[in-house]
């Protein structure tokens, strides 16, 4: 699920990279697609707390001919749970209905369990192939084999964001110093990293 934010001061995170050596998009940026994203408009209940959800600063973004900011969704899975039913890391931005895969076929998201205050559980279709302690699940265009990742990114998320439909995005398409990858929150799969070079370099 996204970072929820609880009108305090936000987690601690490592300054990603030194804004003076970043170039932003022109003409304003994109424009964040909402209808993809678990929370849009901010403002709900956790753990009865009232809260919004942020998407932060780093998240890859593949913007498109219209000027359409698509978020390239990842997960890390993480000890404790099967290929059916993996844990992942609370920093994804997943929901019902979407595909995803690992090493091989696609399936769907099923269920998402955010209970738990260090991991999320994910309920899929069906076992996905690949989906064991360390691994990345990336975002398919549809279930089943020889899945095509939904959105190769291009631009990374130049600030963080309140998930709000029509937020308009800083988005970087160059960094003039490479990234180290540990330092981002959402996880860097290959495909993802390659896909950002050779204008923006994570390591």
């Amino acid at each position: 699920m996204p970072y929820l934010h609880h009108g305090t001061q936000p987690r601690t995170r490592p300054q990603l990279w030194d804004d003076l050596n970043a170039h932003s998009v022109g003409f304003g940026g994109g424009m964040l697609d909402t209808t993809e994203l678990p929370y849009i408009n901010g403002m709900f209940s956790y753990y009865g707390v009232v809260a919004y959800a942020l998407i932060l600063k780093g998240c890859p973004i593949y913007l498109d001919a219209d000027n359409k900011a698509h978020v390239v969704k990842s997960a890390l899975v993480i000890d404790g749970g099967t290929t059916t039913v993996p844990r992942v890391s609370k920093d994804h931005l997943y929901k019902v209905g979407d595909c995803v895969y690992c090493s091989g076929a696609a399936v769907s998201v099923s269920s998402i369990d955010n209970s738990n205050a260090n991991y999320d559980v994910i309920t899929l279709s069906g076992a996905c192939e690949g989906a064991i302690s360390g691994q990345i699940l990336e975002q398919a265009i549809e279930t089943g084999a020889n899945p095509v990742k939904k959105y190769n990114p291009n631009v990374l998320l130049g600030n963080d964001y309140k998930l709000i439909a029509g937020e308009t995005l800083n988005l970087v398409f160059r960094i003039d110093e490479w990234i180290q990858k540990g330092r981002f929150v959402y996880p860097m799969s290959v495909s993802t990293i390659n896909s950002l070079a050779p204008n923006i370099i994570i390591k």
